[in-house]
């Protein structure tokens, strides 16, 4: 059984957010369903280690699209 240190947590949310994510794909506009996908993407190589763009934390706007753009009624996203 693999240690479940605090990046492995956010990993697994993350590849969560992301399956989550592709099996809503037909709710959600294609730049849209990109956007998040790649911003989640990054997350993951982030807590991995093999990205060190501190900067790009600052840049994430899914949080955005989930208060603006999805529709509340789609709850899985």
């Amino acid at each position: 059984m693999e240690n479940m240190t605090q990046e492995n947590i956010k990993i697994d949310i993350c590849n969560q957010a992301i399956e989550t994510l592709k099996l809503n794909r037909s709710v959600l506009q294609p730049q849209l369903f990109d956007s998040i996908e790649k911003q989640l993407e990054w997350l993951v190589s982030y807590f991995e280690g093999t990205s060190n763009e501190r900067s790009k934390l600052f840049e994430l706007t899914f949080g955005h699209y989930a208060a603006r753009e999805i529709d509340p009624r789609e709850r899985d996203l």
